[in-house]
């Protein structure tokens, strides 16, 4: 499968007050016909949440794997609804 180098501007973005996020595939309210995913991966993000603030609890299709700087992440709410870590 040959790899494609997009250049970081040029992925899907969203922005609001506790959110910058830049999309590699199509999701939300970003699409692009040609990056759709690759195999049985359909979503990767790169989040940037304001501190204090970060998503409501919800359903995934499968799991949700997070990557974070050390010490950057709080995934005190996480365990407060009970969602494994």
């Amino acid at each position: 499968m040959p790899v494609d180098i997009i250049p970081f501007e040029a992925l899907g973005r969203f922005e609001n007050n506790w959110l910058d996020t830049r999309y590699h595939f199509s999701f939300a309210d970003y699409h692009d016909p040609n990056r759709m995913g690759v195999g049985p991966l359909r979503v990767w993000n790169n989040d940037r949440i304001a501190p204090g603030m970060g998503f409501d609890p919800h359903p995934c299709l499968k799991f949700v794997f997070s990557v974070a700087p050390l010490g950057a992440a709080d995934w005190t709410a996480a365990a407060r609804h009970g969602m494994p870590l």
